[in-house]
C-alpha cells in the first residue's frame, strides 16, 4: 500500500512498449547499409512473432483481486491489480469486458483501503471516481453500493450536485442507502463557512415529505430543519413545527425525543417563554443519555433562564457543569463564554481570564469559523475592559483588551480593539509616571513605563491608519497622540515620524504649529541642530508675517531653543544672534517676567554666560531666576548652577590676586568678594544636597545624581579655599564614605593630603597620599575621560605638588 500522502492508483507507473523499445534501438544502433537486408528480414521474423504470441489471460487474477475485496483485504487487492493486471492491460486490450471489471475493482478496492486506514485524500477521492466512470463509460453498470460510494466520493470532494444526482439514481430497494447520503449532504450544506441553507432546506422537506419515513429518521431530519430556523431567527415558526411533527416521532429512540425537546426548549428560551423552555429542556435532559454532548446544550440554555429570573449562581453553576462535563457539545464557546462573564461579574477576574482564554484558542483553532466568533467574542471582552478601565482597574482592563486582539492577526485588528489597547498601555503608563517624570523614576519602572508608552503609541498609530479614508478627525486625534506618546518614551525617531506625518496631512489642524514645534525639539535632542533651526525659523517667520493661524505660541516658544540651537551647532558665528535672541526676550519687548518665554530665557541665558567662563553675569541671571521663580521645576539645577558660579568666579578672582599688582584697596575688596561668593557658595550647595537626598534614590535623575555628588566634593573644596581646613577634611571624609567606589573619591583623597600638608601634619598626609595612590591604581585609565568628575587640572597640579612636598620632605628627614 502506498504511503498517506501518494496515490494508491496502480496506473500511476510508467511502462514503455517492447515495440517501441524495439524502434529506439532501430535508430541508434543500425547504421551499416550493408546489414540492411539482413536486418529487414531480423524485424520482421520479432515483428509476426509478438503480433501471433497468444494474449495474456488477466482473469485469474482479477477474480483473485475482486475475492479479496468481497473478504475485506482490500490493500493485498491493489498489490494484485498493480502487479499482475495494470502492466498487461494494454496487451490483454482494455475495451473489455476484463477491463471494465479491472476499472471496478480497482475503484472499488481503493475507496475501501481509503476508508479502512482513515485515510482522505484528494488524488485518491479523484482516482476512484475516474476508475467508476471510466468502468461506466466502458459499460458496466454500477451496483447500488457503487452508486454510494461514488456519492460519498463526490462529497468527499465537495461536489454536491453531482452527488445528489447518484444518491437520487439509487433503487427503492436502497432507499436506506440514499437516505445516509442525503444526511451527509445535508450535513455538508449547512457546513461553515460557505453554507447552502436553501438547498439544505430544499432537502430536509423532501426528507421529511415521504410518508413512510422512519420515525428515527424523520426525528433526524426535523432536528437539521429546527436548527437551522433556530439560526435564522425564526423561533416561533420552529416551535410550531416541533409541535405539529410530535405525533409522527412518538416511537422515535429516547435520545433523538430528547434532541428534539432539547430544540424546543431553545425555541421558547428564545422567545422568553421561560417556563415553557425549562420544563422541554428538563425532560429532554430525562431522554438524553447521560454522556451525550446534547446534555452540555441542555445545561447552557437552562443557564440562561436561570439569568434571565436573576439566580446567576444557578446558571453558572450550570455553566461550569456544561464546560467540564460536555466540552465537545456545540454550544460550548458559548457556555465558555457566558462562565466567562459570569466569574467577571462576580470579581472572579483571574478565573475569567483563564476562561476567556480557552475560547480564545478555541475560536482560533476553529478559523473564526462557529458561534460565538471573533467579533462577539472581542466585544464580550471589550466590555470587561471597560468595566475595569472604569474602576481604575488598568492592569486587568489590558489584560482583557490583549485577550481580544489575540482574535486576530496584526494586520485585521479592529479598530475599537485597537483603541482599547492603545488606551490601556497609555493608562498604564500614567498609572507609573504618576509617582514622577519618566527622568526620575528607578531604572525598571522607566523602562516598563517606555515599554507601555511605546506600545500605546504603536496601537494609536495603526488606529489613526484605519481612518485615513473615512474619518480625518479620528486619524488626526490618534496621530497625535502616537507622536506625543513615541515623543515622552524618548523614541525620537518614531516620534518625528509621526510628527511628520502630522504637520504634512494635517496642514489645518490647530495643533500643527505645536507639530512642527516638537518636530524640532526633537532634532534638537538628537543633536541635528540644523533640522531643527529650520522648524525654529519657519515658526518664527510666519508669526512675523502672519501666515498661519495659532503658530503665534510655539514661534514665542522657538526663541529659547533656536538660540540653544545656534549656539550648540558648529558655526561660532551665529552665536552672536543667539545671544540677542535671549537677551530681547529678558528686556520685556515679548513679554514680562510672568511669561513662560521670560523664564527659559533667563536660565537659558545663565547657562550661556556660564559656559562661557563669564561667571559675573551667569550670577547676575541666576539670582533672579532664584529670587522670581522658586516654585520652578528646576530650581534645584538652577541653585546648583548658581553656586558652582560663585564657587568659580570666587577660583578667578584668587587666580587674579595671584598674577597681578594691585592697589591694597582693591585687592581688599576682592579678597571679600571671594571670601563671600565661596560661602555662598557653600550655602547653595548644602541646599542643592539637601534638596536631592530627600528624593528617592530610585527616581533621581542622571543629572540629579551627578549634582549631588559633585555637591559633596565642591563643598570640600570651598572650604580648603577658605582656608578651613578642618571643615575640608570633615567635608571630603564625608565625600569619599559616600562615593567609595566613585573616581571622584580621589579628589577628596587628594585635597585631604593637601589639607594636611597646609596644616603642617606631614604624617597624615603622607598616610592619606598613600591611600589615595593605591585608589588611583586600582582604577582603570580610561574613567578619567569623564568630564562630569569634579577633578579638573587643578586638582592634577595640586596633588603632584603636594607628592613633591613630601617626598622633599621624606628626603630631608632621610637625610
Amino acid at each position: 500500500m502506498a504511503e498517506p500522502d501518494e496515490s494508491m492508483d496502480p496506473q500511476t507507473d510508467e511502462h514503455d512498449s517492447s515495440l517501441d523499445r524495439l524502434r529506439h534501438n532501430w535508430r541508434t544502433t543500425w547504421q551499416a547499409p550493408a546489414l540492411l537486408g539482413a536486418v529487414a528480414l531480423l524485424v520482421t521474423g520479432i515483428l509476426y512473432s509478438i503480433l501471433t504470441a497468444p494474449k495474456p489471460d488477466l482473469a485469474p487474477a482479477i477474480n483473485q483481486a475482486e475475492r479479496l475485496i468481497e473478504q475485506g483485504s482490500h490493500q493485498q487487492a491493489m498489490d494484485v491489480l498493480k502487479t499482475r493486471v495494470y502492466p498487461y492491460l494494454d496487451e490483454a486490450g482494455e475495451v473489455s469486458a476484463l477491463g471494465r471489471r479491472y476499472h471496478l475493482a480497482v475503484a472499488r478496492a481503493l475507496y475501501r483501503a481509503q476508508a479502512e486506514l482513515g485515510i482522505d485524500l484528494e488524488v485518491n477521492h479523484r482516482n476512484v471516481l475516474t476508475h467508476y466512470l471510466e468502468a461506466e463509460r466502458q459499460g458496466s453498470s454500477l451496483l447500488p453500493g457503487d452508486q454510494v460510494a461514488l456519492a460519498n466520493t463526490y462529497l468527499s470532494l465537495g461536489e454536491t450536485t453531482s452527488a445528489r444526482v447518484r444518491a437520487d439514481e439509487l433503487p427503492d430497494n436502497a432507499r436506506e442507502m440514499r437516505l445516509a447520503i442525503y444526511k451527509r449532504l445535508v450535513d455538508l450544506l449547512l457546513a461553515p463557512p460557505n453554507a447552502q441553507t436553501d438547498e439544505a432546506l430544499e432537502l430536509l422537506n423532501e426528507i421529511l415529505g415521504d410518508p413512510t419515513l422512519p420515525p428515527d429518521d424523520r426525528a433526524w431530519a426535523l432536528t437539521r430543519q429546527t436548527q437551522v430556523r433556530l439560526d435564522q431567527g425564526y423561533a416561533d415558526e420552529a416551535i410550531t413545527r416541533l409541535l405539529r411533527a410530535a405525533p409522527r416521532i412518538e416511537k422515535a429512540s429516547p435520545d433523538i425525543r430528547g434532541e428534539i425537546l432539547l430544540l424546543l426548549g431553545r425555541a421558547y428560551v428564545e422567545i422568553a417563554a421561560l417556563g415553557e423552555a425549562e420544563r422541554q429542556l428538563l425532560q429532554a435532559q430525562d431522554l438524553l443519555p447521560p454522556g451525550s454532548s446534547l446534555q452540555g446544550e441542555a445545561l447552557y440554555y437552562l443557564s440562561k433562564i436561570d439569568e434571565s429570573r436573576g439566580d446567576t449562581d444557578a446558571g453558572r453553576d450550570r455553566l461550569a457543569q456544561a464546560v467540564e462535563r460536555h466540552p465537545e457539545c456545540r454550544t460550548n464557546r458559548r457556555a465558555l463564554m457566558g462562565l466567562a462573564e459570569a466569574e467577571a461579574a462576580i470579581g472572579r477576574t483571574p478565573e475569567s481570564q483563564e476562561i476567556y482564554r480557552k475560547l480564545v484558542d478555541e475560536i482560533n483553532a476553529a478559523e473564526g469559523q462557529g458561534a460565538p466568533g471573533p467579533e462577539e467574542a472581542a466585544q464580550s471582552l471589550l466590555a470587561q475592559y471597560r468595566d475595569r478601565l472604569s474602576r481604575d482597574e488598568i492592569e486587568e482592563a489590558l489584560a482583557f483588551a490583549t485577550l481580544a486582539s489575540d482574535l486576530y492577526s496584526l494586520e485585521r485588528l479592529p479598530a475599537d480593539v485597537l483603541a482599547a489597547l492603545a488606551t490601556g498601555h497609555q493608562s498604564s503608563a500614567e498609572r507609573i509616571m504618576a509617582q514622577g517624570t519618566l527622568d526620575t523614576l528607578d531604572p525598571s519602572s522607566r523602562a516598563e513605563a517606555q515599554r507601555h508608552l511605546i506600545r500605546a503609541a504603536s496601537y494609536y498609530r495603526l488606529h489613526a491608519e484605519a481612518f485615513v479614508l473615512t474619518d480625518n478627525d479620528q486619524y488626526a486625534r490618534s496621530l497625535w497622540l502616537a507622536a506625543d506618546l513615541f515623543d515622552q518614551a524618548g523614541d525620537r525617531t518614531e516620534a518625528i515620524a509621526a510628527f511628520r506625518l502630522y504637520a504634512d496631512g494635517v496642514p489645518g489642524d490647530a495643533r500643527n504649529a505645536e507639530a512642527r514645534f516638537r518636530l524640532g525639539r526633537a532634532f534638537q535632542s538628537m543633536g541635528d541642530q540644523s533640522t531643527a533651526a529650520t522648524y525654529f525659523r519657519d515658526l518664527i517667520d510666519e508669526e512675523k508675517l502672519g501666515i498661519a493661524a495659532d503658530v503665534g505660541p510655539y514661534a514665542e516658544l522657538s526663541h529659547v531653543p533656536l538660540a540653544q540651537v545656534l549656539l550648540d551647532d558648529a558655526d561660532e558665528t551665529n552665536d552672536e544672534e543667539a545671544r540677542r535672541l535671549l537677551r530681547r526676550m529678558i528686556s520685556g519687548s515679548m513679554g514680562d517676567a510672568e511669561t513662560a518665554q521670560y523664564r527659559q530665557a533667563l536660565i537659558e541665558l545663565g547657562r550661556v554666560h556660564y559656559a562661557a567662563g563669564d561667571y559675573e553675569r551667569a550670577i547676575e541671571h541666576f539670582e533672579e531666576a532664584r529670587s522670581r521663580y522658586p516654585n520652578d521645576k528646576r530650581i534645584t539645577e538652577i541653585r546648583f548652577l548658581l553656586a558652582d558660579a560663585y564657587r568659580l568666579s570666587a577660583r578667578e578672582i584668587h587666580d587674579r590676586l595671584a598674577s597681578e599688582a594691585m592697589p591694597g584697596s582693591l585687592e581688599r575688596q576682592l579678597k571679600t568678594t571671594a571670601r563671600e561668593r565661596r560661602i555662598a557658595a557653600m550655602a547653595g550647595y548644602e541646599q542643592v544636597r539637601g534638596a536631592i537626598e530627600q528624593i528617592d534614590p530610585r527616581q533621581r535623575s542622571p543629572l540629579e545624581k551627578v549634582q549631588l555628588r559633585n555637591s559633596y566634593f565642591f563643598l570640600g573644596d570651598c572650604a580648603f579655599d577658605l582656608g578651613d581646613y578642618r571643615t575640608a577634611i570633615l567635608h571630603y571624609d564625608r565625600a569619599r564614605e559616600r562615593y567609595p567606589e566613585d573616581p571622584a573619591s580621589l579628589v577628596a583623597m587628594v585635597q585631604i593630603v593637601n589639607a594636611h600638608i597646609e596644616e603642617d601634619d606631614m604624617g597624615r598626609a603622607r598616610t592619606a597620599n598613600e591611600r589615595a595612590r593605591r585608589f588611583y591604581e586600582s582604577l582603570p585609565e580610561e574613567v578619567w575621560d569623564d568630564p562630569s568628575l569634579p577633578m579638573g587640572r587643578r586638582d592634577w597640579e595640586r596633588w603632584l605638588e603636594s607628592s613633591s612636598r613630601l617626598y622633599e620632605v621624606s628626603a630631608v628627614t632621610t637625610d
